[in-house]
């Protein structure tokens, strides 16, 4: 019984240390796309967000996309204007050590080709994602495909 016991003991702690591990925070970046509408934006974002919520805690939204705007309306005055110090004050105002970008390019009538890209400013990375072409797209079958992009 002291076996069965202990055995339960340490598969539950086992369980409770990953139920229990706290998510990584993740800066969801302004959809970035040709011919969207702000409405379209926002619901691709939305899927987005919660996809990538499986796996992180992620920031995004109205009060995000004007403080990123602002961040590179600011470095885009300087002479050398660089992306990363960006993403750099970016994560440290959200305390977020990961950002993802996504872009979306028309590429035909009806059709878009979407790109998602994952920046870890802690180790000054940047992964490239899964790419995919959306043809006949609708708004919604743009964010269900954005959405099936995220691993």
């Amino acid at each position: 019984m002291k076996y069965v016991i202990a055995g339960l003991v340490l598969v539950l702690g086992m369980h409770a240390e990953t139920a229990f591990a706290a998510k990584q925070k993740m800066v969801l970046m302004p959809i970035s796309g040709t011919l969207l509408t702000a409405d379209e934006k926002q619901q691709v974002a939305e899927k987005l967000a919660a996809a990538l919520s499986k796996k992180y805690e992620v920031v995004q939204g109205g009060e995000v996309n004007a403080y990123v705007e602002k961040v590179f309306r600011e470095e885009n005055r300087k002479k050398d204007c660089d992306a990363d110090e960006c993403y750099r004050k970016i994560s440290k105002h959200y305390s977020a050590p990961l950002i993802t970008v996504f872009n979306i390019v028309k590429s035909g009538e009806g059709e878009y080709q979407l790109f998602l890209k994952y920046v870890n400013v802690a180790e000054n990375s940047a992964v490239t994602g899964p790419k995919a072409v959306c043809k006949d797209c609708s708004s919604g079958k743009l964010a269900e495909t954005a959405a099936g992009l995220v691993e």
